[in-house]
């Protein structure tokens, strides 16, 4: 089923194969991104090339080098004035500052339509999703840092973590006590400071307002990657009772979704 609406995307280049890339690498990221925040399946565009023909009539490479293969139904949404300047701010911020989330969107979203459904494919497609949520996690968990060092709830905590660990040192002679404390300390700090993927998902998940549901797949996600994704000559094999490949393009959306909706609410002091 194909949608009735047209994008027209307007880019100057040297060569055809130079707008196609502008095009693919710029441009549609961001227009992508947008329109998943509406929610249902993440949208699939197929480029047609308009320009001039050649003595004969004719013009070459009248279809992009890609298209979709996935066929699928959408429903259909009429935007209010309201949702409609949502969906404008949207794009301009996946054009801005979401830039990079937007861009590994799309390629997750591209890879799921060219790769073979091996259980190797599917694993990459996962995996590729997931860098969606870990490079939103990162950003949000780096920006929100500073401000969280300057909580008295964070003085708080890691004095206490200094004051025992000063106590341990001071009551044992043992090196490897003492190391053991250094340790344990260090452990504790970097939790505070959400050093720990998995810390810094649950967190960036709550800031951006995002369903628990959406940040337990995500947490998910993370110990399949650390467990088996992303290890060389593994199977990729998804658990029958882990997440699965909907589950991973649905928590990307949302995360992505939800970093959008966040940075748009900061620009009008919401």
């Amino acid at each position: 089923m194909y949608s009735q609406h047209i994008l027209w995307m307007r880019t100057k280049q040297k060569t055809v194969d130079d707008a196609w890339a502008d095009i693919e690498d710029r441009l549609i990221p961001p227009v992508m991104a947008a329109i998943s925040t509406l929610g249902g399946l993440p949208p699939r565009l197929e480029m047609m090339r308009i320009g001039e023909t050649d003595p004969h009539g004719k013009m070459d490479q009248v279809v992009a080098p890609w298209s979709s293969s996935q066929f699928a139904a959408y429903d259909s949404a009429t935007l209010s004035d309201k949702g409609a300047n949502e969906l404008l701010q949207h794009w301009s911020l996946a054009c801005g500052l979401g830039a990079i989330a937007a861009s590994l969107f799309h390629e997750a979203v591209e890879q799921q339509d060219r790769t073979a459904p091996s259980r190797r494919g599917i694993g990459n497609t996962v995996l590729s999703y997931f860098l969606v949520v870990e490079y939103i996690a990162n950003n949000v968990t780096s920006q929100d840092r500073n401000n969280r060092r300057d909580d008295d709830n964070y003085t708080k905590q890691a004095d206490s973590v200094v004051n025992e660990l000063r106590v341990k040192l001071d009551r044992t002679q043992s090196i490897r006590k003492k190391a053991a404390a250094v340790s344990y300390a260090k452990n504790a700090l970097d939790r505070l400071d959400l050093r720990f993927l998995s810390l810094r998902i649950e967190h960036a998940g709550h800031v951006l307002d995002i369903d628990q549901s959406a940040i337990d797949t995500a947490l998910a996600l993370s110990k399949l990657r650390n467990t088996t994704l992303a290890h060389a000559g593994s199977s990729a094999h998804l658990p029958a009772d882990g997440p699965t490949l909907d589950d991973a393009w649905r928590t990307a959306q949302a995360f992505l979704t939800g970093f959008l909706a966040f940075h748009a609410d900061s620009r009008h002091g919401r």
